[in-house]
């Protein structure tokens, strides 16, 4: 029979409803002084009383994973099989309390018996345990399932598989941010000559590169037979554009590296010419294109 997983750190409830506290160091201490020769505690089909018969014994007691293990030793072998096939598969134990005078190891917790559970689950209400609280046993209902060594390399395979899962999720998220900042910054540099060369106003530049960004990969299908991913068809779009905002008129002179034709004089009608710089006035007084204010003043 394979180790036994037992009991574990943590605040239990005992058979009689009473509250135990078991640390660390309490189960180091009973793994550390157990000893067969002072009292070898048995492996038991249910809770026994005192003439009941043992199935095994407990050969040792170590910590693993910060959990009480047992390991068995002289398995009945029917009762070996009965366990492999699943006819026990809880266990529940009893030990002595520190102070308990028939305690073999006084001070410290003892392992009085380990019960293997059948039909019966783990329950506190309705399990008898009178006839253990005379003598000072306490007794654990707790759920302890017995695995066979397949079943327990199973479960540490789940376990790491679990944790590469986890490790993926952890990296995918990582790059998937990676690759919203890096579309960001992409955005807001073609938002911005947008902006640069008049296709865009201003006041348009935040509210675009937020729509831009949050536009999926997916494939524009023109009826000609063409694909484009819609952030870059609606970049081109907007590329392709007539400026809305003459930026040497509403600056009051030309924009650098932009060259402007010289008036020339008899050129402009005065009427026309009087229309232009109301025009060129209130599209910077209401922040709206040019051709919008011409057509405010009914030109």
């Amino acid at each position: 029979m394979n180790e036994l997983t037992i009991f574990r750190p943590g605040t239990h409830i005992d058979a009689s409803g009473t509250s135990h506290t078991f640390s660390a160091a309490d189960l180091q201490a009973a793994a550390d002084a157990y000893d067969p020769q002072r009292h070898e505690a048995p492996l038991c089909i249910g809770h026994p009383v005192h003439d009941a018969p043992a199935w095994g014994w407990v050969k040792s007691l170590l910590i693993r994973d910060g959990q009480l293990v047992a390991t068995p030793h002289q398995v009945d072998a029917e009762f070996a099989d009965m366990v492999r096939n699943g006819r026990f598969k809880k266990l529940s134990a009893s030990f002595y309390p520190p102070d308990a005078p028939t305690n073999p190891t006084p001070g410290v917790y003892a392992l009085r018996h380990i019960a293997f559970l059948g039909a019966s689950p783990p329950a506190v209400k309705g399990l008898p345990d009178a006839r253990f609280a005379e003598d000072g046993g306490i007794t654990f209902y707790q759920e302890f399932t017995f695995m066979s060594e397949s079943e327990r390399t199973a479960k540490d395979k789940e376990a790491e598989l679990q944790r590469r899962e986890a490790a993926l999720q952890s990296k995918e998220a990582a790059f998937a941010e990676q690759e919203r900042a890096l579309k960001l910054r992409t955005v807001e540099a073609q938002v911005d000559k947008l902006v640069q060369t008049g296709k865009v106003l201003p006041k348009q530049q935040k509210d675009l590169v937020q729509f831009m960004a949050a536009l999926p990969k997916e494939e524009l299908q023109f009826a000609e037979g063409g694909k484009v991913v819609l952030g870059e068809w609606l970049g081109s779009f907007l590329a392709d554009l007539p400026p809305q905002v003459a930026f040497g008129e509403l600056a009051g002179g030309p924009v650098p590296g932009v060259s402007m034709p010289s008036p020339q004089v008899g050129q402009y009608d005065p009427a026309r010419l009087a229309l232009h710089r109301k025009a060129q006035a209130l599209a910077k007084q209401q922040n709206v294109s040019f051709v919008e204010a011409v057509r405010q003043l009914g030109g």
